[in-house]
């Protein structure tokens, strides 16, 4: 995988996020630092922690200079998805207005990040990616499970959004992605 990759060529792993949904299954060795410790995981509650600052968590360790190369996986889950049952749905106009509003927070936060990483590395490479659409134009997540999809609905649960900051120079030429499932093979090619 990805990590022992960066591990056998002498990088160090830093994993920062604020949800304990991908840290149930508490595999944080795999990482050479985490900004949650293991002790304060929660066991059974999935979702956002509160008190965790990915910003200044990340701006701290950054501040430490780590020598040597570096990897950091930063997660931050915004804007998510819309709800994910029926139940809870304020329907697909109020569903959408909350995914506007999670849209205009990501930005503002990646924008803080990114000036963040330029002011340590301006000559960083940086992946900006989510794993899969927000089911926008739906009335709940669950009901692409319930009926077939037009293509606009499709394209909302199943998009890719990507986005790469190259170092100075170091940009492919004939690199197209269509997913994100060969991302890191590509990247390291």
């Amino acid at each position: 995988n990805a990590l022992t990759i960066l591990n056998n060529n002498g990088y160090t792993t830093h994993l920062f996020t604020d949800n304990s949904f991908f840290l149930l299954n508490r595999k944080l060795k795999a990482y050479d630092y985490c900004n949650i410790p293991e002790s304060k995981l929660p066991y059974y509650k999935l979702g956002k922690m509160s008190g965790v600052d990915i910003l200044s968590d990340f701006k701290n360790k950054l501040e430490e200079k780590p020598k040597g190369p570096n990897f950091f996986f930063i997660e931050k889950i915004t804007p998510g998805h819309i709800k994910n049952l029926k139940i809870g749905s304020g329907g697909i106009a109020k569903e959408r207005e909350k995914y506007l509003l999670g849209i205009q927070q990501a930005n503002e936060w990646l924008t803080s990040l990114i000036e963040l990483i330029n002011a340590h590395d301006e000559n960083a490479l940086i992946i900006i990616m989510a794993d899969h659409g927000g089911s926008v134009g739906l009335e709940y997540s669950s009901e692409l499970k319930e009926r077939m999809l037009n293509e606009a609905e499709t394209a909302s649960v199943f998009s890719v959004l990507m986005s790469i900051k190259w170092p100075e120079g170091q940009a492919p030429e004939n690199l197209n992605f269509k997913s994100n499932v060969n991302l890191f093979r590509n990247v390291f090619y």
